[in-house]
C-alpha cells in the first residue's frame, strides 16, 4: 500500500451516558523507503498529507467533544516528518504523555530511550473537548509475533485504553 493514495476516516461516536460524542480519526500516511521515491519527494508528500489531515480534522471539529487520532503515520526515525506533524496537529501524543506520567499510564509495550514515539509507525494522539476530557490509561502492542498475536504488518499495532470524563453537571 506504500504507493497508493491515502485518506482519513472520521467517526463521531455517541457513548451511552456521556453528554457529548467523541470524535475518532484514523489515517495511513505514505512511507519513505518502501515507496522507492526520492527522499525530497516523500517528505513533500508527507507534508501535503499531514496538512490535508489537519484541514480534514478542522472541518469536522466539534469543540465540546474530545478527539482521538490514530494511524500509521510513517514517521519512525524521521525528525523532519515528526516536526511538521507535531506543528500542524497539536494534539497530545500518547507516548509523550505516558513517558511524562508513568504513574497514570500503564505501559505494557517495550519502549527504549526518551522519545519512544520516534521508534514506531503507529501512533495515537488525543485532545480534550470543552465538555469531555480524555486521557490514556494503558498502552500495549498487538500483532507483534507472540503466539496469541500473530504478525500482520511490518510493525506492531498500538492499542490504547482511554479514560473519558466530564463534569457531573452535564449528565
Amino acid at each position: 500500500d506504500c504507493l497508493s493514495d491515502k485518506g482519513a476516516l472520521h467517526a463521531r461516536i455517541a457513548i451511552p451516558g456521556a453528554p457529548v460524542p467523541i470524535d475518532v480519526f484514523d489515517t495511513h500516511l505514505n512511507s519513505r523507503k518502501a515507496s522507492r521515491a526520492p527522499a525530497r519527494r516523500t517528505l513533500a508528500a508527507h507534508i501535503i498529507q499531514t496538512t490535508e489531515l489537519a484541514v480534514f480534522m478542522a472541518a469536522h471539529d466539534y469543540p465540546n467533544a474530545a478527539n482521538i487520532l490514530g494511524g500509521d503515520f510513517n514517521m519512525r526515525g524521521s525528525e523532519a516528518r515528526f516536526e511538521v506533524f507535531d506543528t500542524l496537529l497539536p494534539l497530545r501524543l500518547v507516548h509523550r504523555y505516558c513517558v511524562e506520567n508513568r504513574a497514570l499510564c500503564d505501559v505494557q509495550a517495550s519502549w527504549d530511550g526518551d522519545a519512544p514515539w520516534m521508534d514506531t509507525q503507529d501512533l495515537q494522539l488525543f485532545q480534550d473537548g470543552r465538555s469531555m476530557s480524555v486521557r490514556p490509561i494503558r498502552v500495549e502492542t498487538l500483532f507483534d509475533g507472540r503466539p496469541d498475536s500473530p504478525t500482520l504488518s511490518d510493525h506492531d499495532a498500538l492499542r490504547v485504553t482511554y479514560e473519558l470524563s466530564w463534569p457531573a453537571r452535564l449528565t
